[in-house]
């Protein structure tokens, strides 16, 4: 409560929380940014870097030593795509095309991810904290300041009922596990006034009677 009515909801809520809707902006958007921007501009480059790599320096080598003389990177993106390095040991041109086929667009789809993800997190970041400077500018001034603090004291009052009801709620999950319900401690454990109170009401009742 007295954060919420010093610091107001932007400062003592959005701002903290940033973060966390950074991130899952990025989580959520990631894979469509990816199939949209990012992919089409790596998937030719790769591609022609994993064929360039394959027929240069194993289209000529014996059957029996091409999978061996594979890079580690190549047996790797290999493995995660679920191709058969037995299959590669008879060469030539046409198992190398379905090769190159079969490892670069997983690896473009996976770069591709990471790097969407990696530049939604900035920018979401970015705007998030010229959206939130701007609104706590507004909130700061006249009649709105007080507004900005009485709705920064209940939103704190409400993440503070949540968050002690769940650590109830894992401590409750803990106690009861088989190893230590049937200890001496867990069985003459009453708990105190907050403890009983939160297990007779439910956060939205707290909230109510608050």
């Amino acid at each position: 409560m007295v954060v919420g009515l010093r610091d107001g909801f932007i400062k003592a809520i959005a701002k903290p929380m940033k973060p966390i809707f950074s991130l899952g902006f990025a989580l959520v958007f990631s894979n469509y940014f990816a199939a949209a921007v990012v992919a089409p501009i790596l998937k030719t480059p790769i591609y022609n870097w994993i064929s360039e790599i394959l027929y240069d320096n194993f289209v000529n080598l014996p059957p029996d030593a091409t999978a061996d003389e594979l890079p580690t990177l190549i047996k790797l993106a290999a493995s995660l795509c679920g191709v058969d390095l037995s299959a590669f040991s008879g060469g030539g041109d046409a198992v190398i095309s379905e090769w190159v086929s079969k490892i670069a667009l997983p690896l473009v789809s996976l770069i591709a991810v990471v790097i969407s993800f990696i530049i939604l997190l900035i920018i979401s970041g970015f705007l998030l904290t010229v959206i939130l400077a701007i609104l706590n500018l507004i909130l700061e001034a006249g009649v709105l300041k007080v507004v900005n603090r009485v709705i920064g004291c209940v939103v704190c009052v409400f993440f503070a009922v949540f968050t002690a009801r769940s650590i109830i709620s894992i401590f409750e999950y803990v106690i009861a596990l088989p190893q230590l319900a049937e200890t001496n401690a867990i069985k003459n454990f009453t708990g105190g006034f907050i403890y009983n109170l939160f297990k007779q009401y439910t956060p939205i009742e707290l909230l109510l009677n608050f």
